[in-house]
Parts: structure tokens; C-alpha cells; sequence
């Protein structure tokens, strides 16, 4: 019987030491779907729309099946590269890149070290990032002809448009101004935090409409858009949308994460219970990706970071609590959802948003809209 168990112990664990090197090479992923060549995946991130958590998942997906990946942040969105080569460097920093699957490579010499050129960047097989349209539009396409012009699957996640403007002000004074401020962060500071950043000159048209949808789907971002018309600019982006394989909205996350399976694991070769583990709702994708960032080599000060944030919030939510029980009112708990609710009540704050936020609906509409066809199509292809 000893025996017996010590050998059961033994193929155990050498088959988990096996999984753990070379276990992502088992999965067919895209390699069965589409043809002999493996498609290049591409995801546009928008700020503030959930993508942080896709693209934890991207390099889960890459570590198990065996494909490199880059993420790419800071692109200069305003740019429009007029004939660009294998040569051009692409006005974005790069972060990091993984070139076997779950290898980090970081290590880049030279004056441009955080910069890439596009036949550099071409070669990966997932590329994440704050990546605009007409940027990674030169990454497929320089029209060298000696190019290997590979199938792409492109991917964006989108937001209810008053939502992403809340979450990103409660990200600026989380990020610029520390605990302290956080702690005492009232309603009205949020709301003055919302108006500085929808007035900078940076996030606004010409015509005093803020917008952070142009800066990714419409080449030449806002700068662009100054010298188009409302149609014209609708016009272009409802084409661009059309390029996108997996048009994720983040109120529909789970929906929007079972397309991005068929996309690229139609197969199942990952298996319900990973798709499963980072589908159920946005907050379980959310904690799937944090252990994913622990179990892949996060740092010390990374996972203090982390813990940091969450203390901060929780001492937040106390210091409420304590100075509503003063007043005998119920607590308000500073949050995305909370904030966005207030303003929807308030008559005042609601048509002040709604009307500089216009424009960015009308996207969000669109978006929505070739979501939902896409829904359809993948319904009919997988009953």
C-alpha cells in the first residue's frame, strides 16, 4: 500500500511540474479555428472601460497557450503616421513583453528602449494597450508587400459613457492625491474632479464636447475630429467598428466575455471552468485577474500596492460611515455606481453631463448596437 502511494505522489507531482513548463503547449487555442496560421490578436483598450482585467486575462491566455504578447501604453493618439515602414517607430512605450508564453522580457538598449518599431511590434501574437485605431491599423499594414500580412481578430470593451467619466476622475484622486485625500473625498469633490477634467483642452472637440471614444476609434483622435462634422465623424467610426471581431460592453461583461471565448478559444480548449472562473461577473473577473498577477511573479511591492488600495477604500468607507452616523444619515459610499446615481437624481448635474457627454453616447450607441449583432451572429454559429 506504501508503495503503491508513494508512486501515486510521485506521477502527481511530476505531471503537475510538467503542466507548470510545459502544460500551455497542450492547448490548441486559436491554432485550430482558423487555418494553419495562428491569427494575431489584438486588444484596444480604452481608459476606464474594464480592460485592466482584460488584458490580465490576454496574458493568462498567452502563459497557457504557448503565444507572446506585448502590452503597449502612452501612444500619442493625435498621431497620424503618413507612409509608414517596417522601420517607423510607433509613438506608444512599451511596457513589457512576454516571449515565450511566460517569460517577462523587459531588457532593451539604446535611446528608444521603450519604444518599438511596427515590424518589432508585428511580430507578437497578442498585443494589448491603450492602442488607438489608426495606429494599430499601420501594425497590420505598412503596405510592405514582403510583409507576412497574418488573419487578425481585433477586440475593444466599451462603457456607459457617465460611468467611465466617474470612474476616471475616482482614479485621478486616488492617483494624485494619496490617502488622505481619498479619505475624505466627498460627493461635490467628485464632482469637481469631473468638471477639471472634462474641461482640459486635451479631452474636448472644438465645439466644447468632451470625449475619450474619438481618442481610440477615430484616427487623428481629437485633433481629427475638430474638423469634422458630427456626421462625418459617426459615419467613420460606425466603419471602423465594423472591423472589430468582439465588441465587448462592460454592463454586459459576461456576454461580452463568452464572445471574446468564441473568438479565440472556440474549441474549448481552455475549458468551461477557466472561462467559467472569469465570466461569472465583472467583480469575479476582477479577483481572478489580481491572482492571476500573484500567481505569474507579481513583486512584493506590487501586491502591497494592491493591498494598499484596498485599505484605502476600506478606511474611506469607515470615515463615511462615522460622519453620516453624526448627521444621522445613511452612509454614501464613494464608488463608480454610487456616484453615477447621485448625479442621475440630480436634475441639475444630469443635463450638465448628458449634454457634454453627447457625443460619447452616440458611440456608446453604436457600439452597442454592432455588440448586439454580433450576439446574434455568434448565437447562429454556436446554438
Amino acid at each position: 500500500y506504501k508503495i503503491v502511494m508513494v508512486y501515486i505522489f510521485l506521477f502527481v507531482f511530476f505531471h503537475c511540474i510538467f503542466q507548470v513548463i510545459y502544460g500551455y503547449n497542450s492547448y490548441t487555442c486559436l491554432n485550430t479555428t482558423h487555418g494553419p496560421q495562428i491569427p494575431q490578436v489584438i486588444f484596444a483598450h480604452i481608459f476606464k472601460t474594464g480592460g485592466s482585467t482584460i488584458r490580465e486575462i490576454f496574458r493568462e491566455y498567452g502563459h497557457k497557450c504557448g503565444y507572446t504578447l506585448a502590452t503597449i501604453v502612452n501612444c500619442d493618439k493625435d498621431v497620424v503616421l503618413s507612409n509608414p515602414t517596417d522601420d517607423t517607430i510607433l509613438p506608444c512605450q512599451l511596457k513589457k513583453f512576454f516571449t515565450n508564453g511566460n517569460t517577462l522580457t523587459t531588457k532593451m538598449s539604446g535611446p528608444n528602449k521603450k519604444k518599438a518599431s511596427i515590424a518589432f511590434v508585428r511580430q507578437f501574437d497578442l498585443i494589448v494597450g491603450h492602442i488607438p485605431h489608426g495606429l494599430f491599423q499601420h501594425v497590420i499594414n505598412t503596405g510592405n508587400v514582403n510583409a507576412v500580412h497574418r488573419p487578425r481578430i481585433l477586440v475593444t470593451w466599451l462603457r456607459q459613457p457617465l460611468s467611465m467619466l466617474v470612474s476616471s476622475a475616482l482614479y485621478l484622486i486616488n492617483k494624485n492625491q494619496g490617502q488622505n485625500k481619498l479619505m475624505s473625498t466627498t460627493f461635490d469633490d467628485v464632482i469637481d474632479k469631473i468638471r477639471v477634467k472634462i474641461a482640459k483642452p486635451d479631452n474636448m472637440l472644438t465645439n466644447g464636447l468632451y470625449s475619450q471614444y474619438l481618442k481610440y476609434l477615430l484616427p487623428g483622435g481629437l485633433l481629427a475630429g475638430s474638423k469634422m462634422s458630427e456626421k462625418d465623424i459617426l459615419s467613420k467610426i460606425e466603419e471602423h467598428l465594423e472591423e472589430y471581431s468582439v465588441i465587448g460592453i462592460l454592463e454586459r461583461h459576461k456576454i461580452s466575455l463568452e464572445m471574446l471565448k468564441c473568438n479565440v478559444d472556440a474549441e474549448n480548449s481552455l475549458k468551461d471552468h477557466w472561462w467559467n472562473d472569469v465570466s461569472r461577473t465583472r467583480r469575479n473577473a476582477v479577483n481572478v485577474a489580481k491572482k492571476m498577477r500573484r500567481r505569474n511573479g507579481a513583486s512584493s511591492g506590487q501586491r502591497k500596492m494592491n493591498q494598499n488600495e484596498h485599505n484605502n477604500r476600506k478606511l474611506l468607507q469607515i470615515n463615511n460611515e462615522e460622519n453620516n452616523e453624526e448627521n444621522n444619515e445613511k452612509p454614501f459610499i464613494i464608488s463608480t455606481d454610487n456616484v453615477r446615481n447621485m448625479i442621475e437624481k440630480n436634475e441639475t448635474l444630469a443635463n450638465e453631463f448628458h449634454k457634454v457627454l453627447s457625443l460619447e453616447y452616440k458611440v456608446y450607441d453604436l457600439a452597442y448596437k454592432a455588440h448586439e449583432k454580433q450576439c446574434l451572429k455568434l448565437q447562429e454559429k454556436f446554438p
